[in-house]
């Protein structure tokens, strides 16, 4: 077994250049994997830091907007020891994959909206500030906003799945999508860790990353991952577009999508 880690910057076409996103991938999974003596939590969550503050991506600073000119954002962690935290509409520009780390804790660890915002502003946590770029994409409503963040992680022990994102952009205020919602952006149990990114709807329709672990019971991450682009596309609304990426408890990575795009990097 060994110590490994795989990090997505979303599905989709991206606004950035892709020479900007890869660079800011490649440093996402240098900087997750300087974490791995401190275990898998914080090697994903680290990763996902970095990519939500750079701006370039649809999480963190770089956060579209809904169709009221508010940012909501989404963010989820699940660890193979059963223990999860999710964030669901979070007003402003933040770190998610940080909240989540400290609501795994918490004797909340779901919450969400406005409630939230004043209990992280008691816990001393900072909104991060809005990347204008992202800013202005929301006014092209209807257009898929790619750059969801994830990442996937093993420490030889523990499997973690971590997942945020700014939801798409223009869509209608209050619209959750998969990012949050445990089992469907992000999964982890004994077997392995899921991050998933999307159309969300359909991506819950699927319960896509659950189906992933499923399947990774009997096969690799690689080919489990493919198969399960096959049961996304098999969505009854025929939006079923989107990627994923896996880990397994040898720490061997598998990654799909059936997008033009989806950056990866792995250590």
């Amino acid at each position: 077994m060994k110590q490994s880690i795989i990090i997505h910057a979303g599905a989709g076409k991206h606004r950035a250049s892709l020479k900007d996103v890869d660079r800011i991938v490649k440093l996402a999974v240098e900087e997750g994997f300087k974490q791995k003596k401190n275990g898998a939590l914080d090697m994903s969550v680290k990763a996902v830091e970095v990519m939500e503050s750079s701006g370039f991506l649809n999480s963190g600073s770089g956060s579209v907007r809904q169709d009221d000119g508010k940012v909501r954002m989404d963010g989820s962690i699940a660890l193979s020891n059963g223990a999860v935290s999710s964030v669901l509409g979070l007003p402003g520009c933040w770190n998610v994959s940080l909240i989540c780390k400290t609501l795994l804790s918490s004797k909340n660890p779901m919450m969400c909206g406005r409630q939230l915002k004043h209990k992280l502003q008691h816990l001393g946590f900072n909104e991060l500030e809005p990347d204008l770029e992202s800013y202005r994409e929301w006014f092209n409503l209807g257009q898929n906003s790619p750059g969801t963040v994830g990442a996937v992680a093993f420490d030889g022990d523990t499997l973690c799945a971590v997942t945020t994102t700014g939801g798409r952009s223009g869509v209608e205020a209050g619209r959750i999508g998969d990012s949050g919602i445990i089992g469907s952006g992000s999964s982890a149990n004994s077997i392995g860790a899921v991050s998933c990114t999307g159309i969300g709807e359909a991506i819950v329709r699927s319960r896509l990353s659950d189906y992933a672990l499923r399947l990774m019971d009997s096969m690799n991450p690689m080919k489990a991952c493919q198969e399960s682009i096959k049961k996304l596309e098999q969505d009854i609304f025929d939006e079923g577009i989107g990627g994923l990426i896996a880990i397994n408890n040898k720490g061997e990575i598998g990654w799909a999508f059936n997008t033009q795009e989806m950056p990866i990097g792995f250590k």
